[in-house]
């Protein structure tokens, strides 16, 4: 007979084979409270370790505090779907004063703080999400440390927003620092902007409505498949998107505001972009675009008070402008050094100024069909190249000073004798 002898010390013992039913229970979670997290001079709560907290009821706050400072990194705040409501003269709502790493801060409510909702724009590596910040005094979230060079420093940064709210808050909605991913946010009626983005930063599924500017992104940072709607002017331009240098705006819609999309840096590209009834008392546009080295592509323009307006070096290709109803302006207007091709525009009334409106020297006028405006092609300054392009039922299809490289007008009378490839056509 063979004899088995087993130690402790060398057999591994499994857990129960019957464990009870439900999901497994978080351990180790610590309730925010006076005895497990007592705050100082100028906090109600401190966490001044790493671990997981959570809240147990609403807090409301008191005069010359923040509700909640985070002193330690690796610190998980879930607040349990309470609310931090501010009182006159508290601070923030959520203080992390210095620049602690790897936190998330979650599910709950933040009102009414004297300063910011949420303070964390020293922490980097961290995660905010489905929080609501309404009517505090200075911004409603404000996450990760900002960064003023291009591109921006790996060391900054690493942060995301997400699924969060911002509403009525006394300067901007939401704001990050650099390199910070914002996805699925909403930023409403804040009396500066609803979502600023720093540098390098991507924001996107986001929606920003009745702010002094939706979406206001840094250099290099990505602005995709958001919808800004209603921003008018107040502490800032009134425009949907704003674009810094380098950066990019594509498959947004942005409707109603004074600028649908206005990029005032350089070598930013605008593209596949909805801009729809952006007006301001005749000088709103669709997308406006005043920096150097640009692109304007595949974007669908109407009913703005001008479509497109660029200033110079600036690529449009391949757009489709409406312009509509007293009050409209050009469809396309540039200035220097600009290539405008493959577009098509087109006014319901034509009291609308022109399709194309070419304000100074050196740029190239390709290809473009034209129709309905008061005038079709307008060129009010010598040096520039006209070819190829058609013009219809305008009042004046082609108004183009002299000093113009302008291929020749053919109509219905002499297509039919013309073999010269740069004609425009006058149909």
């Amino acid at each position: 007979m063979l004899a088995v002898s087993c130690s402790a010390s060398g057999v591994a013992v499994g857990g129960d084979l019957n464990p009870p039913a439900g999901p497994i229970a978080p351990t180790q979670r610590t309730p925010l409270g006076a005895n497990t997290t007592p705050g100082d001079a100028d906090s109600t709560f401190r966490i001044g370790a790493g671990g997981s907290y959570f809240l147990t009821g609403d807090v409301v706050g008191e005069v010359g505090k923040a509700g909640i400072e985070i002193a330690a990194d690796n610190v998980s705040l879930d607040l349990s779907g309470f609310t931090l409501s501010g009182v006159a003269g508290s601070l923030d709502g959520i203080s992390v004063p210095a620049a602690q790493f790897n936190l998330s801060i979650h599910d709950g409510v933040i009102r009414g703080w004297g300063e910011d909702g949420l303070d964390a724009r020293l922490c980097r590596n961290s995660r905010v999400e489905r929080l609501r910040a309404s009517h505090n005094a200075v911004n409603g979230l404000y996450i990760g440390q900002q960064h003023n060079v291009t591109p921006p420093s790996p060391t900054t940064g690493g942060n995301s927003l997400v699924d969060c709210t911002a509403e009525g808050n006394g300067i901007d909605g939401l704001v990050t620092g650099a390199n910070v991913i914002v996805r699925g946010c909403v930023a409403s009626a804040n009396i500066g902007v609803g979502i600023r983005a720093n540098a390098g930063c991507t924001v996107a599924d986001c929606t920003a409505s009745k702010n002094s500017v939706g979406i206001a992104a840094g250099a290099g940072t990505t602005v995709r498949h958001c919808t800004t709607l209603f921003n008018t002017p107040g502490m800032f331009s009134g425009a949907g998107i704003s674009l810094g240098e380098n950066s990019v705006a594509i498959g947004n819609t942005s409707a109603s505001n004074a600028y649908g999309i206005l990029a005032t840096g350089q070598n930013t590209v605008v593209a596949n972009n909805s801009c729809y009834n952006n007006r301001n008392s005749g000088s709103g546009v669709g997308i406006s675009m005043s920096g150097a080295g640009g692109r304007i592509e595949g974007n669908a323009l109407s009913i703005n008070d001008i479509g497109i307006q660029a200033e110079v070096r600036t690529q449009i290709l391949n757009n489709t402008v409406m312009s509509s109803g007293p009050g409209s302006s050009d469809g396309i207007q540039v200035r220097r050094e600009c290539f405008v091709m493959n577009n098509n525009c087109w006014s319901g009334a034509p009291s609308g100024g022109a399709g194309i409106h070419v304000l100074d020297a050196d740029n190239r006028i390709e290809a473009n069909n034209v129709t309905a405006y008061l005038r079709g092609i307008d060129v009010d300054v010598a040096g520039n190249l006209i070819i190829r392009n058609s013009a219809s039922g305008n009042t004046t299809n082609y108004d183009i000073v002299a000093g113009n490289t302008v291929g020749p007008t053919v109509t219905s009378a002499t297509i039919a004798g013309s073999s010269n490839p740069h004609a425009n056509y006058d149909f």
